[in-house]
């Protein structure tokens, strides 16, 4: 029995292992807790996300409300937050991000972030601009828009479908409140 069990709990951990650990709050449960890197999540209640650290990727996985991310510099790579086909790539920052009826909103607190559909790039582009707030893509032609890039005071709403809302100033204390 001993070893049937140890077994099961050998498997166990290798599932959790090649999805990620889960990180969740109840329904009044606010969490602040830090991540393998040094990053600091603030979870609201209720709130559920998958975290993956790769080799060179730190990939977190929104499935449900809202969180805030200190995110730490580390050159083991990016730190990337995914959530209903947007994902929101970070260096070094603090951000937060929603999942709410009206899409995915993304409001920057501190350094730079790059937002787009699907997947997002795992390195920053040296050729990027510096953080315009506009949506440009690695080639600079419009009809190939992938990314916006934000920098502090600015907010981004992507909705589930259709054309993402612009990209607009915000007060972050306000918009961060909930944190």
């Amino acid at each position: 029995r001993r070893s049937w069990a140890r077994g099961a709990a050998v498997l166990a951990w290798l599932a959790i292992g090649a999805r990620g650990e889960v990180i969740e709050t109840q329904l009044t449960e606010r969490r602040q807790v830090m991540l393998d890197d040094g990053t600091v999540v603030q979870l609201e209640p209720e709130t559920k996300l998958r975290v993956k650290f790769e080799d060179h990727l730190r990939r977190v996985t929104l499935e449900r409300w809202r969180a805030l991310f200190r995110v730490s510099k580390n050159p083991q790579g990016p730190f990337l937050v995914s959530v209903d086909n947007t994902s929101v790539r970070a260096v070094g920052t603090a951000f937060g991000v929603e999942n709410g009826k009206r899409g995915v909103v993304v409001t920057v607190a501190e350094g730079k972030v790059a937002v787009g559909r699907g997947q997002v790039s795992d390195v920053l582009p040296e050729t990027a601009p510096q953080a315009t707030g506009g949506a440009s893509s690695s080639t600079g032609s419009p009809a190939t828009q992938t990314e916006i890039f934000l920098t502090a005071g600015q907010q981004v709403t992507v909705p589930s479908s259709g054309v993402v809302d612009p990209v607009r100033a915000v007060d972050t204390t306000r918009a961060l409140a909930w944190a």
